[in-house]
């Protein structure tokens, strides 16, 4: 029978974090799984450590060097798993009994618990899954998604940053269930690509929710987003504190912005 959940797990040059997540993997309970790990060609001590770690149900693939989405789309092909999920270098599981406890109720497609920050201080805070047109309603490594999903909508190749946000909405607007389930799935390892390049992340995000959500004031949320993120204002308060002749300068940029770039 092929395994219940298949584990893809994405990296490069980082041995220290990738042992890190094996030894989570390694701990589990159920044994019920496989692992693909995605490699971007490292150069430093990953080969080592996989040896490490040949006793898992573990294959191993070099990358396309064509990006993350990329590889992670290379992972969900050689899948055979029902579930998959994503546990890139240096995140890692729970804790042993995470895979054991998880639930996948009959109709759902979609199945999400909490992701704890490093130092295990407190769990991630998400909002409301009916504001997902704001952004994320969980972190991706605490998302159980069906493999046959991941196939009929694979990632984006062309986003650099959120390519799983997209694939959330695709899945959403084909009427599959999310579902949310009361335990603590991963530990996530700071400093991903998405948190150092925030500005970005969020005019990504725009795009894909400007043609998923017509009816929500999308256009108005993401453009008093940006420019807190590039002033550390929100429009109300750049509007308050700033001089007339500045004021009319930010509507400038303000219009220049909506027609060159929001209705690329």
């Amino acid at each position: 029978m092929p395994p219940r959940f298949s584990i893809i797990t994405v990296t490069r040059n980082h041995a220290e974090g990738l042992r890190s997540t094996l030894e989570s993997i390694a701990s589990q309970t159920s044994r019920n799984f496989e692992l693909i790990v995605v490699d971007g060609h490292s150069t430093d001590a990953t080969p080592k450590v996989l040896q490490d770690f040949s006793s898992l149900p573990l294959r191993v693939f070099q990358d396309s060097k064509m990006g993350i989405y990329a590889a992670m789309n290379q992972g969900v092909k050689e899948a055979s798993g029902e579930w998959v999920i994503f546990m890139n270098a240096g995140d890692r599981f729970y804790d042993g009994s995470t895979l054991e406890h998880c639930r996948t109720p009959p109709g759902s497609d979609l199945v999400y618990g909490r992701a704890w920050r490093e130092d295990r201080s407190a769990p991630f805070s998400y909002r409301p899954f009916d504001e997902i047109w704001k952004g994320n309603v969980f972190c991706h490594q605490a998302l159980f998604a069906r493999s046959e999903l991941l196939r009929r909508f694979p990632f984006r190749e062309d986003l650099r940053i959120v390519a799983d946000y997209a694939f959330y909405i695709d899945c959403l607007k084909a009427g599959c269930q999310f579902t949310e389930t009361d335990i603590d799935v991963a530990v996530i390892e700071p400093g991903g690509i998405s948190a150092k390049q925030a500005l970005r992340r969020t005019i990504e995000r725009y795009h894909v929710a400007r043609d998923a959500f017509p009816g929500k004031p999308v256009r108005r949320y993401y453009l008093d987003l940006i420019l807190r993120q590039l002033t550390g204002f929100s429009s109300l308060r750049v509007k308050a504190r700033l001089p007339r002749a500045l004021r009319s300068l930010v509507r400038r940029i303000r219009r220049r912005h909506h027609n060159n770039k929001f209705e690329a």
